[in-house]
């Protein structure tokens, strides 16, 4: 059953029992975001070495959206006001962290993936003279 009003639990004088659900669940969040931002700075390492090595943007562009998703992390865009004691954060922190290991992943692939244009043999390389060096 879901509970929609958090009920924090209190000692029989009428504190709080500390750590509140929200302090947990707030804590919880916040080391998902350093382990998401984590994940953030190993994905624009890639994106900026695939691009130097190969100049494909495909990767700068997982970069790009990877920022995207950090600026909109549930860390410091999810109240925790009131209402379901911060679970809501929690849930969409774990969704942030699984999408930015999709996108590390997708770019380690591509990565590794070989780029058939630039490893071809067969591939003409730049003349500018408009000769060939065939004898």
């Amino acid at each position: 059953m879901v509970n929609l009003l958090c009920s924090l639990a209190r000692n029989p004088d009428g504190s709080l029992v500390r750590p509140t659900t929200y302090e947990i669940n707030a804590a919880v969040s916040n080391q998902l975001a350093l382990a998401a931002l984590g994940l953030l700075v190993i994905l624009l390492l890639v994106g900026i070495m695939d691009y130097r090595i190969r100049s494909r943007r495909s990767m700068l562009v997982l970069s790009a959206v990877g920022i995207f998703f950090m600026a909109l992390h549930p860390a410091w865009t999810v109240s925790m006001s009131g209402g379901d004691c911060g679970e809501l954060r929690q849930d969409c922190s774990w969704l942030v962290l699984g999408l930015m290991c999709t996108f590390l992943a997708v770019s380690l692939v591509l990565l590794l993936w070989p780029d058939r244009r630039r490893d071809d043999p067969e591939r003409q390389d730049y003349d500018d003279t408009g000769r060939s060096e065939v004898p």
